[in-house]
């Protein structure tokens, strides 16, 4: 089941709180965002630098001013919410070392079954404390597949079509070496194999970008080809 249907699933089928394990926001929330419009929700975003956005219209009436942390916060605006929404709280890991998180998101996991709302927490590590393991279902957010790096490579092709002394002319064989090449790495580090492909070399070229997938693997001691 690919990401975006195992999202639809488990909001139709009123999941409470799902614990996204990936280090690519931007993709989740995207995919988020497109399952959300297409189920009728309001999906709410939140990191501790930006806060919670949109802002929440609450059942009981206007958000009233509060000293809590921001991350309870977030929690007791996903309780007081109206239904036809759902959340995503982003890097929520670090606050899951709290007893007073986990006691709320415990409790929201009651409130939430049954409703049409579910809270997703994203963090790049799976961080989950005992207590909650019976009330958060998770999900591993896989990284991009062979047509989503496609999609990349003639989007860096595009760009620099037509520039002088570039040359992004590939056959199908090599455009295929190039995606098989660049799985294993997310999104962010596709974009950035790329670019530095097309600044050293002025052309897409599977060493250079083989190159910056082993300079990537050193830092986490992984490396997938």
């Amino acid at each position: 089941m690919d990401a975006l249907r195992e999202f639809e699933v488990l909001i139709r089928a009123k999941y409470p709180i799902v614990y996204v394990v990936s280090w690519e926001e931007a993709r989740v929330e995207s995919a988020l965002q497109e399952v959300a419009k297409k189920l009728g929700r309001q999906l709410h975003t939140w990191s501790v630098t930006q806060g919670m956005k949109p802002a929440v219209v609450r059942a009981s009436g206007p958000v009233k001013p509060t000293t809590l942390p921001g991350e309870l916060e977030a929690l007791a605006l996903v309780h007081e919410a109206t239904e036809s929404t759902a959340f995503l709280l982003k890097d929520f890991h670090p606050y899951l070392k709290d007893s007073r998180v986990v006691r709320l998101l415990r409790d929201l996991s009651s409130r939430l079954r049954g409703r049409d709302q579910t809270l997703f927490l994203s963090a790049p590590t799976l961080n989950l404390p005992v207590e909650l393991e019976k009330d958060v279902t998770v999900v591993e957010y896989p990284l991009p597949e062979e047509k989503e790096i496609l999609g990349q490579v003639e989007g860096a092709i595009a760009s620099v079509k037509g520039r002088p002394g570039v040359n992004v002319d590939l056959s199908h064989d090599e455009k295929e070496l190039i995606v098989r090449s660049a799985q294993g790495l997310t999104a962010d580090e596709i974009e950035s194999a790329l670019a530095r492909s097309l600044v050293e070399t002025k052309s897409l070229n599977v060493e250079q970008i083989i190159e910056e997938k082993k300079q990537i693997g050193r830092k986490s001691g992984m490396l997938q080809f």
